[in-house]
């Protein structure tokens, strides 16, 4: 790429190894399915080779196990996106940050030892991996523009101001982010503006609307929601707020009602989308779980909630609560609604609540417990199809016949097409790109 006429901005540098790991993920998710692009694997290969090392170790972490035999590996990397052609080279990766070991047999894989450390440490790893292998700019502008999209969206000039690329690179990031749906955009009041459909709940036009009504307020808002997910609707930082009115009275915002022994109540969480059905219901369940610790933090009758997050771990550690408590018919009834699991009776003649140990169930709470320590709901991505691949020996049919994908392509913009004609010409020529 023509490295003298980009200028990378310091902001996008300093961005940290932990949101450039998490990003990668997303742009592997995103792209998985895109098939025969050349803009995709010339212009994005450091980034989505790291995303797939990320998605393929957080799975491997959940484990439990010291090692996997090579056939479990190989089906479980099929299922995540990850081809026989690509996955030495993504095994190399995790060498190289010191998650995992391959024994070899001479050229065969034997077995593969696990070390995958916790999610976060996990993504700042592979993040500062991604640095060392020198991604191009529109690499880092493409993690930069996806952060930035989950802090709210822009418009299309003020985003391209931001990263400070050369309008040919912008539209080659525009078209990958585009077709992994990554970004996507629409015009509000004549002004076209970018956003990441990852990053909303409802309608995109009403989001964006709401958006254009209140750009001085917007990432304020969403940033408050991401460090407190979960907070009370009546919370002083959002009470009087007309940003947060204007968001729930439209949809953007959709809180988590909890009808529970002191009356009604709702709950706040930034808005997060995911690319795929099953992360949708994870969230869902998760912001359930969440609403009820913080109904029992800040309404409970007696006997407030200390830490939210030890009750959460807590639930995933015993199933239950340590004891029962007089409000917890009444606080829990949600979650029980949406089968996470039921209200016993107590030995000390309250009422206690046991998960239900399914899948879906111990996931929505890690995702709980990573909403309110970071603020990320991380695990939501974890496939739990995958799992059952790893933990079975039992052999597994492909992705291909199991869950049917369309694949799709990059459609290429005039200003990309003709970045890759001239590029291509100097190779004619002998030239470099950075001529």
């Amino acid at each position: 790429m023509d490295k003298e006429m980009n200028t990378i901005e310091p902001n996008i540098l300093s961005i940290s190894d932990f949101v450039v790991g998490l990003r990668s993920h997303d742009f592997h998710e995103g792209l998985r399915y895109i098939v025969d692009s050349r803009t995709k694997d010339a212009f994005f290969n450091n980034t989505v080779i790291i995303g797939k090392a990320a998605t393929l170790a957080m799975h491997l972490r959940d484990l439990g196990a010291l090692y996997i035999p090579e056939m479990e590996l190989r089906c479980a990397a099929s299922m995540l996106g990850i081809g026989g052609g690509e996955l030495d080279r993504v095994l190399s990766e995790l060498e190289e940050v010191d998650f995992i070991t391959v024994v070899r047999a001479g050229t065969s894989i034997k077995r593969i030892e696990l070390r995958v450390p916790q999610l976060r440490s996990g993504y700042e790893e592979l993040g500062s991996r991604w640095r060392e292998l020198n991604p191009t700019d529109i690499e880092y502008a493409g993690i930069a523009a996806l952060n930035s999209l989950f802090a709210g969206p822009s418009t299309e000039e003020t985003l391209a101001k931001s990263l400070n690329l050369r309008s040919p690179d912008f539209a080659i990031m525009r078209d990958v982010m585009t077709a992994g749906q990554l970004m996507s955009s629409q015009t509000i009041e004549g002004s076209k503006y970018v956003f990441s459909p990852l990053a909303i709940d409802g309608k995109p036009d009403l989001y964006l609307a709401w958006a254009n009504q209140f750009p001085s307020e917007v990432r304020d808002v969403l940033s408050n929601l991401r460090e407190s997910q979960g907070l009370p609707a009546d919370d002083p930082k959002v009470r009087n707020n007309r940003a947060v009115h204007a968001a729930i009275m439209t949809g953007v915002f959709m809180p988590v009602k909890v009808d529970g022994s002191t009356g009604a109540r709702g709950f706040l969480f930034a808005p997060h989308s995911g690319v795929a059905d099953h992360e949708k219901v994870i969230l869902d369940k998760a912001r359930a779980i969440v609403s009820c610790v913080r109904y029992g933090q800040h309404y409970a009758s007696v006997n407030k909630i200390l830490s939210p997050i030890a009750i959460v771990k807590k639930l995933i550690s015993d199933k239950q609560f340590g004891k029962g408590h007089p409000d917890l018919l009444e606080q829990y009834a949600l979650l029980a609604s949406k089968f996470i699991g039921k209200a016993f009776r107590d030995t000390n003649g309250y009422w206690n609540f046991r998960v239900d140990d399914t899948p879906d169930n111990m996931q929505a709470l890690q995702v709980a417990l990573e909403m309110l320590e970071s603020g990320d709901p991380i695990s939501a991505k974890l496939d739990k199809d995958v799992h059952a691949a790893l933990s079975s020996s039992t052999e597994y049919l492909s992705p291909g016949t199991t869950r049917p994908r369309i694949a799709g392509t990059v459609e290429e913009s005039k200003e990309t097409r003709a970045a890759i004609i001239e590029m291509i010409a100097k190779i004619g020529r002998g030239s470099s790109f950075s001529e």
